[in-house]
C-alpha cells in the first residue's frame, strides 16, 4: 500500500512541476503581448489634436519608456511631436529615423 501512495505524490509533484512551468511560460508570453507601439503614439497623436495635451503628454512618456524596453521606431515618437505642434522635434526624430534605419 505504501508504494502505491508514494507513487501517486510523485504523479503529483510531476503534474505540479508542469503547471509550475506553464504558468512561468504564460507569464513570459505576455511580455510579449504588450500593444504594439503605433497604438500609444496614434493615441497621443489624436489627444493632442484634441486639446488634451497632458494626456498626450503622458502617452508620450510612456512611449519614452517603451523605447527603452523594446525597439520604438523613431516615426512613432514623431507622430505624437507632431500632434503636440512640436514641429521641430518631429523632424529631428524622422531625421534619426531616415539615419537609423537602413534602406533595403
Amino acid at each position: 500500500m505504501r508504494s502505491i501512495r508514494r507513487r501517486h505524490t510523485r504523479r503529483q509533484r510531476r503534474e505540479r512541476k508542469i503547471r509550475r512551468e506553464k504558468g512561468r511560460r504564460a507569464r513570459s508570453a505576455t511580455i510579449y503581448a504588450a500593444p504594439a507601439p503605433a497604438y500609444p503614439a496614434g493615441l497621443g497623436h489624436a489627444l493632442a489634436l484634441a486639446g488634451r495635451r497632458s494626456e498626450a503628454r503622458k502617452l508620450f512618456d510612456e512611449l519614452k519608456k517603451l523605447r527603452i524596453e523594446r525597439n520604438v521606431a523613431w516615426s512613432e515618437v514623431a507622430v505624437i511631436y507632431c500632434g503636440l505642434n512640436e514641429k521641430d522635434y518631429a523632424l529631428a526624430a524622422l531625421d534619426t529615423a531616415t539615419k537609423s534605419t537602413p534602406v533595403s
